[in-house]
């Protein structure tokens, strides 16, 4: 309908052009990962390391020319003008991958976007006010032959009656506070009343005491009463006004005259399928714009598209910064965009709504810390019907398995646009490289240590498909509970769950079920697949065991049986009680329930995007028993999903936040524990002083009640029995000796001891120099390989921002072929590299090394005991440093026709 009431208005835009290579960060290494998304669609990650800092960027590479992939804006499903993350957007939406779009206003839950939008061929969103100065806001397109372009837009919206232009139109389907007229259409609007019609209720809302003008089949029949809620008719539209624009304009129209839209805009709309705008030019014509555009200035987190010289790739790119990733400036974003393969491109809405998605789930780390609510994206659909398996993924339940241990194996199926396909498991064969192990159905047991390829074949009709994934099985080494300790009440089961690092370093998930278990005394209480009940009070420990063909791992939890209920006074009615609310429009009532079964708290709350709360207040307060670890509460739920909390006062007045119910989500009695965890600076005597219920923020007005009985204190008891004794627990490994032994050296062994002392590690009469000129030292034997990179700023970064583009080359292919071993000698550990990324960056080389058969020693100099971690296969062994440099804890290696055993030393 909109298509035929343009009047379309053509008008040019320029740019100016410079290089850019000038301007771009040198980069000295990087890591790419990537996926399929569908075909041709993919989405890659890249992890830089620049002369400036780390750079994270996120690209999604989508195929144009492809009819089953469209690219298209989305706006809120379920309401209009909502703000909302954008993988909410794209979710609900049904795209694959996508990302933020539109600049928008920051405040409130509603907002409109500020450029011209397209979708399916029709105008979503359009104002008056774009580039009417100068050329600021760019908007991308697509035409409807799916060729891509850019070009500043300049629109206008008017609102003729008989023929006469005689209005501007502030906004087409867009609403701010309608201070100029806004014309909205039904298919803007999200909701229906009971009678099934779109309404201007959702606007009415947000914008009190308009009027409106109801268009239909090109006439005026509808002139409202100020703020009157109208139905939207769907061959029609409604014009908005505020009040003073109402005594400006109303008195002009007239039920029964003829009406028309008039849009006008700098492009053939007929022509077009799909636009959104964002920010100023990027490239044009594969060289940098320096033009008029809006463009912030500055490094900061930046979101961009463009498009191949071929006009058949369309690039989505987002940078992060604020944080590890030092985000990027235009010329910046310039360049890593022509690195992607751009010919032009523009900057898309950026700062904290900088947002990429695939399937559902953000990739990049948005600098607020947390997903901003935005007013639209721009989402990637793809639209292919399932078709034949032309792929297998093989997933396991663990990347890591102790040896012998199951492990399950899934097989999923997918048509050449990563549709899911159902697959007819009889055809499915599994199997694992020779002597690995052995399939029950689809459980793989590993009967050899390290890392298998485990396949899948589907017989298709278009013949044999295949598939394979990779684990990694060890033996059990050390293992851990979740709880070293636990302390709680007879009857009252406690979960316990186990985890275990194999010998190698990699974490191993442990199956409760696997486990033997041992309560000490025995009549403390029993354990059935790690959830342990106590049948009486007293002091223990719970040992748990794994026995792998002989190979004993141990673990021990400390028990303390030691807590008991206290009923308390205080909801049957003896106490002054009172209620409150914030703010205090909040309506409700506080009371007791006949005196002696409870108290109930009645509420109502409006939707609100900001905090409401109500509140059960105990003018004198219940007093709490010293000792107590608990308060208990029984609920009778409302499932409002709202938050259920308390508030203790000690003696000085200070008070306490606890919470009882986070999410009140079911209806009915259920019992509540809220923690009293409560400094040494608490003055007792410690009273309960509120019950209370918040909703942060609330999408539809409630009106409930919540009632609470049988207040109870869990109070820890004094056994009067002296601290729990637990015997070492069983390992299979000792971390710090690997057996190593002393005594004469045998004539093929070699042995290379280092030495750790205040501010260095000195190997033989080697002091780690940690570097000059720009190249990081080696030594070299043919038994070991010695790295020394400089971390003693705490990063490898800091030593010197060149060393990124050395390190992975010299411990990967610069190591000697006969050398078993490769130790990187450094000061500070990668394990606690001021920048935890930097650090996790460093490890993955190590580990993906290690993968290929080299064994890595990291030896280091902190001021941290001497101590070593196993992790993925790469020894961390920490030195501790000394002020006496007399004291030099050491490490000596002895590698023996390839094998290597070691032993750490701290006198």
């Amino acid at each position: 309908m909109i298509k035929k009431l343009l009047t379309l208005l053509l008008l040019s835009a320029a740019v100016i052009l410079i290089n850019v290579s000038a301007l771009a960060d040198n980069v000295y290494y990087q890591n790419i990962s990537s996926e399929t998304l569908s075909k041709n669609l993919t989405y890659e990650k890249q992890q830089l390391v620049t002369d400036a800092g780390f750079l994270d960027v996120y690209v999604l590479r989508v195929p144009l020319a492809d009819a089953n992939i469209t690219v298209s804006p989305v706006n809120s499903v379920q309401e209009f003008g909502l703000k909302q993350p954008t993988a909410d957007l794209l979710s609900e939406a049904g795209a694959v991958a996508g990302i933020n779009g539109d600049f928008f206003g920051m405040s409130g839950r509603y907002s409109i976007p500020l450029g011209f939008e397209a979708a399916n061929g029709q105008i979503t969103s359009a104002g008056s006010a774009q580039n009417v100065q100068k050329e600021e806001n760019a908007t991308f397109l697509i035409d409807n032959a799916g060729n891509p372009f850019i070009e500043y837009l300049k629109t206008s919206v008017a609102f003729l009656y008989n023929g006469i232009e005689n209005m501007l139109v502030g906004n087409f389907n867009k609403t701010a506070d309608a201070v100029y007229p806004t014309i909205i259409t039904a298919d803007a609007v999200k909701k229906v009343n009971e009678n099934g019609e779109k309404t201007t209720a959702e606007i009415d809302a947000r914008i009190p005491n308009t009027f409106k003008i109801k268009v239909s089949q090109g006439k005026i029949t509808y002139i409202s009463e100020k703020g009157q809620t109208v139905a939207i008719p769907q061959d029609g539209y409604v014009v908005l006004m505020n009040e003073q624009t109402a005594k400006d304009y109303l008195s002009k129209f007239a039920v029964g005259q003829t009406a028309e839209i008039k849009i006008q805009t700098s492009v053939d709309y007929s022509k077009i399928n799909s636009a959104i705008t964002g920010a100023g030019k990027l490239l044009s014509g594969g060289v940098i714009a320096n033009d008029t555009g809006f463009i912030s200035a500055g490094r900061a987190p930046r979101t961009a598209l463009g498009y191949n010289k071929e006009k058949d790739t369309l690039i989505l790119m987002v940078v992060d910064g604020r944080g590890h990733s030092i985000g990027a400036s235009h010329q910046n974003m310039a360049d890593l965009m022509l690195k992607a393969g751009a010919y032009d491109a523009m900057h898309l809405d950026g700062g904290g709504s900088s947002t990429i998605v695939t399937n559902g789930n953000v990739m990049n780390a948005p600098s607020d810390g947390a997903a901003r609510s935005v007013i639209n994206a721009l989402g990637v659909f793809v639209n292919a019907q399932a078709g034949q398996v032309s792929s297998l993924k093989v997933e396991t339940d663990a990347a890591s398995v102790i040896h012998g241990t199951p492990v399950n194996v899934y097989v999923t199926g997918f048509d050449e646009y990563m549709n899911k396909v159902p697959l007819d498991f009889t055809k499915i064969s599994l199997f694992a490289e020779s002597n690995a192990g052995i399939f029950d159905g689809e459980k793989f047991f590993p009967n050899i240590v390290g890392e298998i390829t485990l396949y899948a074949s589907y017989a298709a009709e278009s013949g044999t498909i295949s598939g394979q994934t990779t684990i990694v099985s060890e033996r059990l080494a050390v293992m851990t509970a979740s709880k070293s300790k636990i302390q709680t009440e007879i009857a009252v089961p406690v979960t316990i769950s186990y985890k275990g690092t194999g010998g190698e370093g990699y974490s191993v998930a442990i199956d409760a079920s696997s486990l033997s278990y041992e309560v000490f005394p025995t009549e403390l209480g029993f354990v059935e697949n790690g959830v342990f009940t106590a049948q009486t009070l007293g002091q223990g420990y719970i040992k748990a065991t794994h026995n792998d063909a002989g190979n004993i791992t141990e673990c021990i939890t400390t028990v303390y049986v030691n807590l008991v209920e206290k009923p308390l006074d205080g909801l049957t009615g003896y106490y002054k009680a009172r209620f409150m609310s914030y703010p205090e429009t909040v309506k409700g009532h506080a009371s007791y329930d006949g005196g002696i079964s409870g108290a109930t708290l009645s509420y109502s709350f409006e939707k609100s995007a900001s905090t409401q709360a109500t509140y059960f207040v105990f003018d004198d307060g219940i007093v709490i028993p010293e000792k107590t670890q608990m308060l208990r509460l029984g609920i009778y739920g409302d499932n409002s999903q709202n938050w259920l909390r308390g508030r203790v006062t000690d003696s000085a007045g200070t008070e306490y936040a606890i919470d009882f119910v986070r999410n009140i989500n079911f209806d009915g009695l259920k019992y509540a524990d809220a923690k009293i965890s409560l400094p040494a600076t608490a003055v007792y005597p410690v009273k309960l002083t509120r019950i209370y219920v918040t909703s942060i923020s609330q999408d539809a007005p409630i009106t409930s009640e919540l009632t609470f009985t049988d207040l109870k204190a869990i109070v820890e008891t004094d056994l009067g029995l002296p601290a729990v004794q637990t015997p070492p627990p069983v390992q299979n490994i000792d971390l710090m000796n690997v057996e190593f032994y002393y005594g004469e050296l045998p004539a093929d062994a070699k042995d290379f001891t280092f030495s750790g002392s205040k501010g260095t590690i000195i190997y033989g009469e080697y002091i780690a120099n940690y570097g000059q000129n720009n190249k990081i030292p080696t030594i070299s034997s043919n038994e070991l390989f010695i790295v020394q990179p400089n971390t003693v700023a705490g990063g490898l970064f800091s030593g010197g921002a060149w060393q990124w583009g050395q390190i992975e080359q010299l411990v990967s292919s610069g190591v000697p072929e006969s050398a078993a071993a490769v130790v990187i000698q450094t000061e500070t550990s990668p394990l606690h590299f001021a920048d935890k990324q930097e650090g996790e960056m460093l490890h993955k080389i190590f580990a993906n090394i290690v993968k290929s058969g080299k064994k890595i020693f990291v030896i280091s100099n902190e001021a941290a005991g001497t101590a070593i971690v196993l992790k993925d296969g790469v020894r961390y062994i920490n030195l501790q440093k000394f002020d006496d440099p007399l004291i030099n804890p050491t490490v000596m290696i002895r590698i023996q026709n390839g094998t290597i055993k070691y032993q750490v030393k701290t006198d």
